[in-house]
């Protein structure tokens, strides 16, 4: 259901128009579980990210934030890491000539693969549940 995307890390669930149109029985449910879902899996990394961000003055870890995005083609949404107020947190994610890589934005997505995947399956079914026993 989660995947991590190759060129842009960020939190998808792939086919997410189709899995809505599968909670017809609960229209007004659906998108708000998945939003919570991905949400809340996208904090695991953001959470991580933070503590791994190279800290000079602690400006590029406090940037650090969420920023929700939908790619249109495919009807995914999701939630990626972003910096506000800070230019240079791609320059010591991948590093420059001058200056060696510190990658903690790709490491925290990727050391917490599993938890991200875990968490969305966990919020979806209780959710689904919740919802059903109230009906």
């Amino acid at each position: 259901m989660a995947r991590r995307r190759a060129r842009q890390r960020a939190i998808f669930i792939d086919g997410y128009d189709e899995l809505i149109r599968t909670f017809e029985v609960m229209p007004e449910e659906a998108e708000k579980i998945l939003s919570e879902a991905t949400r809340e899996a996208a904090e695991i990394v953001l959470t991580a990210a933070r503590q791994t961000a190279p800290v000079a003055t602690g400006k590029l870890r406090d940037s650090l934030n969420l920023k929700e995005m939908k790619i249109r083609k495919s009807g995914s949404k999701g939630w990626r890491l972003a910096t506000k107020g800070v230019r240079y947190a791609f320059a010591v994610e991948a590093g420059t000539k001058k200056m060696p890589a510190r990658p903690f934005m790709r490491d925290a997505f990727d050391n917490n693969e599993q938890r991200v995947k875990d968490k969305i399956n966990e919020i979806v079914t209780n959710k689904i549940e919740e919802v059903w026993r109230r009906d």
